[in-house]
């Protein structure tokens, strides 16, 4: 068994991964143009603010987004 110091420093050493929900197709906020995560803020859509920030943290391991089936084209122009 391993003691409280050696447990703390697997926790600092560790990274982790993080799965992005992108999926929604903004009903409930009565989207006209297309899901939120789409939607362009100061010029960059949602959903490239939001890996830019992930992909930057040094914890932070795998990143994996999940999409709408529809959605392959908007995601790779966002």
């Amino acid at each position: 068994m391993t003691d409280a110091s050696e447990m703390r420093a697997l926790a600092t050493d560790s990274r982790v991964a993080v799965v992005i929900v992108a999926a929604g197709r903004g009903a409930r906020a009565g989207q006209t143009d297309g899901p939120k995560q789409y939607q362009r803020i100061g010029g960059r859509a949602v959903i490239a603010r939001t890996l830019d920030m992930f992909l930057a943290h040094p914890r932070i391991g795998p990143v994996v987004v999940a999409i709408h089936a529809d959605d392959s084209a908007l995601f790779r122009s966002a």
